[in-house]
This record gives structure tokens, sequence and C-alpha cells, in this order.
């Protein structure tokens, strides 16, 4: 019971410096990191950075920082290529086209919490859209390509085992070559002993 008690106490402990070390990285390193993927166009007006906000384009820039990556990864978040644009609708909440700081920051911080009603409203509303959208035939263009994004995925994933077969394959020889020389030695060394013996 005792060790329970320490281990809940080391992981509330471990929570909140990755919680600290989190807003940390949030509150410093990525404004600058937002300041880097702007376009200089935009990150020379008069209104701050922050509070213009990126473009989706500059959003994927920002995206392919690899200290990014890797804090998304820290939240298991990691973020597939076509998924940036997914990622982007649902943090651009006015819908302006453009991801302010604030905006940016309460999407990552909501990635690493429990999924709280709020949130089951908001896929709902977002599938109810999609609904929305197949229904007036928008939708076929964005199924198209999802339809194709599957098949080059499936297609990645049936060369992996094809290559993985030959691997397979390779070593299922290595292995009976090499039982077949243990083999050939052990008869080799059984008749050397039975003639010297």
């Amino acid at each position: 019971e005792h060790m329970m008690e320490v281990s809940t106490e080391t992981k509330k402990e471990q929570k909140k410096d990755d919680d600290e070390a989190l807003l940390e990285f949030l509150d410093k390193r990525m404004k600058t990191l937002e300041r880097d993927a702007m376009t200089p166009s935009t990150s020379h007006m008069e209104q701050p950075a922050d509070d213009l906000g990126m473009t989706r384009e500059e959003f994927k820039i920002f995206l392919s920082h690899e200290e990014v990556k890797q804090k998304l990864k820290d939240l298991d978040a990691c973020l597939a290529e076509h998924e940036a644009d997914e990622f982007w609708d649902c943090l651009d909440r006015n819908g302006d086209g453009r991801l302010t700081h604030d905006e940016l920051k309460k999407g990552i911080l909501r990635l690493r919490g429990e999924l709280q009603p709020k949130d089951m409203l908001r896929i709902r509303y977002a599938a109810e859209r999609v609904v929305r959208r197949l229904r007036g035939g928008q939708g076929e263009v964005a199924t198209q390509r999802k339809l194709e994004e599957i098949n080059s995925n499936l297609s990645n994933v049936e060369a992996r085992l094809q290559n993985m077969h030959g691997q397979l394959q390779g070593f299922m020889a290595f292995v009976r070559d090499r039982d077949s020389v243990r083999s050939r030695t052990s008869v080799f060394a059984q008749r050397k002993c039975a003639d010297v013996c």
C-alpha cells in the first residue's frame, strides 16, 4: 500500500514537471518558432505576430520544426502531413483563416487532457458538418483524395510486407544452410573419431 502511495506521488510530481516544461515551451520557445514560420511579409507588419497569427501554410512550416514534432510526439499526438489540415481546422476556432498563438496554445494543451463532454459535442458537430458537405456534393473530391491516400498507404504496407517476406526467406535459407553445415561437420567428426578410436 505504501509503495502505491509513493508511486502515485512520483507520478504526480512527474506530471507537474512535465506540465511546467510544456507551459514553458508554449509560452517562450513556441512563440519564436511561430515567428520563424511566418513569411517576412506577415512577420514584419505593424500588428504583433502573436495577434496576427499564422496562415495555414505557415502552420505547416511550424509543424515541420523538429522541436515541435518532438513536443507533439511527447504528447502522443504525432501528425501525418495530411492531418495538419484537420488539426488546423480544429485549432482555428474563429474560422478567420489565421491561427493565433493563443488558439495554438489552447489546442496543444487540449491534446494532453482527457476527453471532456464538450469535446464530444465538438466531434459530433464536426461529423454533422461532414455529413452536410457530403450531401451538398462537396465531399466527392475529399472522399476521392482519402481513397487515394488509403490506396497509397496500402501499397506501402504491401511493399513492406513483401520486403519482410524476402528477408524472412533469406533468414530461413541461412538457418537451413547453417544446420546443413553443422550436420555435415558432425558426420565428419563422427567418422574421424571412429577412424582414430
